[in-house]
């Protein structure tokens, strides 16, 4: 049997970024990563940069090439049912920042900056000062450290096959590389403990979210940091070139051990979350409580969409206008008072006007409402998008609105260069793609900063999230395997094989950035996903040609 890819490691995720799609800093201005979420979910993340000008436009094409044999199309998969397994969220890129200047508290780009400013506040004015802001930048400092504890694992990482062979002195730098790194992270997190220590006596006086968070983000740092060091050991472990009596390994993992084995006596003075191998309980606390603090780090970069009222003033002005057609068709026609006088012809006449009036009075509204809202509203959805974090962190000036749309296409009618990335590099070249319905899903992402004395503070972006549940197309597929009577020439005799059942679907995603005086960005990337009756079997990254 196939094996299910559960996700995919983050170097095979994106090519290597031409040096246009780079902002003024040399960061990539557009990033498109994904992975498969669960069996059934495929998520799409792409990361946009912004910058200083005044107003940003991000668009997110989405096309889905849906072959005949999973039999999805227009008629059988309506507009309610994909918005339904789409789960779109948003949320803000902080700036990436050394563990260095993380553990800085004069440093004004760390978010540690802020606790120890309202610490002193604190010391030093009479009154009580409000603190329930401050939640949001101890979740900020707990989300940026763990991104700068994920890319110095990396790092590490990348540095492993050098120490397959003991040439050069690599063993020794990487030991040495490893101390130094695991050093950084320990001081990164004692300095924010040591300030959440000197706010322990004003924690009467504080706002009851900022004491929940300041205990949530020590806990899920350190939760993080075990993980991290587990997969740094395991990639350790993985190459037995380097198990060669050299006794590298045992020193890397011992040194990594230790921090390891302090973090979870810290966790275990202020009764954190702690696993332990021993417990009769299968976990589920464990990862229930995990996820918990995940989520709840994570929701002071998460925007939220509400529903903007011209939206609604669209779509009730359309129904409005229908009701008003179909209601002066019906008054046209309604049947004389008295029809007594006339013969009975006409009589039957005029009731068979009465019932086509009052036949065509609902479909005039229906076919109103479709006509004039395919024209006057240009998307399906429109929405504000708010954040609890925005202001807090010095975004309050940007007026973000966020709109989708979704329609079915034929592949005639898909843009040239769209169209020209799915047919590079198929995998069965006899297939009719002419026949694949095109779903195509489009986000139009408007970011528009309302004061334009503020200047955005740098490093900041906005990462579209899009999570697509696949349950319609696994509804329609033969079961995920099929029995095969073949002729074995070598054997000269029948046998019988199982085969795996799959079918292909290509996802073509076009990301682009456009500003006011300045050249478009844009980004594609193409993905075949591998799909069987269970599920996501596996996604394949296309490389363009």
């Amino acid at each position: 049997m196939v094996e299910v890819a559960q996700s995919l490691a983050e170097e095979q995720r994106a090519p290597a970024p031409d040096e246009a799609q780079k902002d003024g800093r040399g960061h990539l201005a557009i990033a498109i990563q994904f992975e498969v979420h669960d069996r059934q979910q495929l998520e799409i993340r792409v990361a946009h940069r912004l910058d200083q000008a005044e107003e940003h436009l991000f668009k997110v094409d989405t096309y889905f090439f849906i072959p005949r044999n999973i039999g999805i199309n227009a008629s059988n998969y309506p507009k309610e049912d994909f918005y339904a397994d789409v789960n779109a969220l948003m949320r803000l890129e902080a700036p990436a920042l050394s563990l260095d200047r993380l553990a800085d508290p004069g440093d004004e780009g760390s978010p540690l900056s802020r606790i120890v400013d309202a610490l002193e506040e604190f010391r030093s004015t009479k009154r009580t000062p409000a603190s329930s802001a401050l939640a949001v930048h101890v979740k900020l400092y707990a989300y940026v450290h763990t991104e700068a504890v994920r890319r110095e694992v990396k790092r590490l990482k990348d540095l492993l096959p050098e120490c397959s062979d003991d040439k050069n002195g690599a063993r020794e730098r990487f030991l040495s590389e490893l101390h130094q790194s695991l050093s950084q992270i320990q001081r990164s997190l004692w300095a924010y403990r040591r300030v959440r220590a000197e706010l322990w006596p004003f924690e009467r006086l504080c706002h009851h979210s900022l004491v929940e968070a300041m205990s949530h983000a020590d806990e899920y740092m350190s939760l993080f940091l075990e993980e991290q060091l587990g997969k740094l050991c395991g990639a350790l472990e993985a190459d037995v070139r380097r198990l060669d009596g050299s006794a590298f390994v045992p020193r890397a993992t011992a040194t990594i051990a230790a921090l390891a084995r302090s973090e979870a006596e810290h966790r275990a003075k202020y009764d954190f979350l702690l696993l332990k191998k021993e417990q009769d309980e299968p976990g589920e606390y464990f990862g229930y409580r995990s996820s918990l603090l995940k989520k709840s780090v994570h929701q002071a970069l998460y925007l939220d969409a509400r529903k903007a009222r011209g939206d609604t003033f669209v779509r009730n002005a359309v129904g409005s206008v229908g009701a008003a057609l179909a209601a002066i068709w019906a008054l046209a026609t309604q049947l004389p008072a008295t029809v007594a006088d006339l013969s009975g012809g006409t009589k039957m006449t005029f009731f068979a006007l009465a019932v086509v009036a009052y036949v065509l009075k609902d479909r005039i509204k229906v076919f109103t409402n479709e006509y004039l809202s395919a024209r006057l509203r240009r998307s399906d959805h429109t929405h504000n998008i708010v954040g609890p974090s925005l202001a807090v962190i010095g975004l309050g000036m940007l007026d973000v609105k966020l709109r989708e749309t979704m329609r079915f296409f034929s592949l005639n009618d898909v843009r040239e260069k769209v169209r020209q990335i799915r047919l590079e590099r198929r995998t069965v070249r006899q297939t009719d793609v002419l026949q694949e319905e095109v779903l195509h899903y489009r986000k139009s992402l408007q970011v528009e900063n309302t004061q334009e004395e503020e200047r955005l503070p740098e490093g900041y972006g906005v990462r579209d999230i899009m999570r697509f549940n696949m349950r319609h197309f696994l509804l329609r597929l033969d079961d995920p395997v099929e029995k095969v009577r073949y002729f074995d020439a070598g054997r000269d005799a029948f046998h019988e094989a199982k085969l795996p059942k799959v079918y292909h679907l290509n996802v073509v995603t076009r990301a682009r950035h456009v500003r006011k005086g300045r050249p478009q960005l844009e980004r594609y990337e193409h993905l075949r996903v591998v799909l069987d009756k269970n599920g996501i079997v596996r996604v394949d990254k296309i490389d363009p040609l």
